[in-house]
């Protein structure tokens, strides 16, 4: 008799099976070939990380060129644009609108603020390239959004570093203009940007030089210029070493 039990109790099963998992609002996106997935060099964990990076300076920069007081420099905040569908939204890496402080800290809904955003920038990752200059170049135009920047951090080949698209008011469609490493005049910044490994510049119009870096984050250019500087100062303190020393000298040998 016990045994019986025993053999019923483990027949029975110890889980239900678990209820079907419904489907996503969107697709995903499809994941890489295994040998890229499988790249030893972190590919995907750090370009998340350089993405970040680069976009935090940026929009430091912008918020330099752009006082906060008088104008709207936002990251990762959603713009709805559409009044007849409340649920369409987009979120670009950096977007700019001049003259008008942001009314909510939440998010940017262009009915309630008036205006749409002059520029957006978006930093190309390996998922949403395609996105970014499909999608997004034909949604920002769609808006009125005046310049859309994409920035690619690890371009292939030939491809640009840094893709320009403006917004013709008369045709409705943006124009594109490419970089590999030279700088491309934004209108609505009245300055340029320039692309330069990992990162993408702000140049400052009153010297024609990026916009230095927030305290700790360096750029090769600025650690190259602050090197410099301190050789030059080294030099002029030593040369007042030796002129300090020769004048001693001059007294004592009278």
């Amino acid at each position: 008799m016990m045994r019986d039990r025993t053999s019923r109790q483990q027949a029975r099963p110890i889980a239900s099976h678990p209820q079907p998992v419904p489907p996503l609002a969107e697709p995903v996106p499809s994941l890489p070939e295994e040998t890229d997935f499988l790249e030893p060099d972190g590919r995907y964990l750090s370009q998340n990380y350089v993405h970040v990076q680069a976009t935090t300076r940026l929009l430091w920069a912008l918020t330099v060129h752009c006082p906060q007081e008088r104008n709207t420099v936002a990251s990762d905040v959603l713009i709805f644009y559409d009044r007849t569908d409340r649920r369409k939204a987009v979120a670009p890496d950096v977007f700019v609108v001049l003259d008008h402080v942001m009314k909510s800290k939440k998010s940017y809904v262009v009915w309630e603020e008036g205006r749409v955003p002059g520029l957006a920038v978006e930093t190309l990752s390996y998922t949403t390239r395609h996105r970014d200059l499909k999608y997004k170049r034909d949604l920002y135009a769609g808006m009125g959004i005046q310049e859309y920047f994409a920035f690619d951090i690890e371009p292939k080949g030939e491809s640009p570093a840094l893709i320009r698209f403006r917004l013709n008011p008369e045709t409705g469609v943006s124009e594109r203009r490419e970089s590999r490493g030279d700088a491309l005049y934004s209108k609505v910044l009245g300055t340029t940007l320039r692309p330069d490994g990992e990162l993408l510049h702000l140049i400052e119009p009153t010297t024609g030089r990026p916009y230095p870096s927030p305290s700790g984050a360096q750029t090769r250019d600025e650690r190259a210029e602050d090197r410099a500087n301190r050789a030059e100062r080294e030099n002029q303190r030593l040369q007042l070493r030796v002129a300090k020393l020769l004048r001693q000298s001059s007294v004592h040998s009278r």
